[in-house]
């Protein structure tokens, strides 16, 4: 993305994940909290949908995060550790919001 690019693109990036990602679990939640004949209807379908793509979008800005971080954060000789275990927390997270969020 060519929003990595330049002064702060690393930070730019990862707001607009976790904001992406916020606004999908918001919306999921605003789905399940309507009347059972809202949701049944196409609107409630439509919603699901929206938040599936809040979703897709957030996972564009953060699965090419955790290389980037261990690139500016750490030596070369512990690099491949960090970026493993930061792929591991991002799918735990991942897991987590799925758990979690109705």
């Amino acid at each position: 993305l060519a929003v990595l690019r330049g002064k702060n693109g690393l930070q730019r990036c990862v707001r607009l994940g976790v904001l992406t990602s916020t606004a999908s679990a918001g919306v999921r939640i605003l789905a399940i909290s309507l009347p059972l004949s809202w949701r049944s209807r196409s609107f409630g379908h439509g919603l699901l949908q929206v938040a599936g793509m809040c979703c897709g979008v957030s996972g564009a800005f953060l699965q090419g995060t955790p290389s980037r971080f261990s690139a500016v954060w750490f030596p070369p000789e512990q690099r491949a550790r960090a970026t493993g275990c930061a792929f591991i927390g991002l799918g735990l997270g991942q897991a987590l919001t799925y758990a979690l969020c109705p």
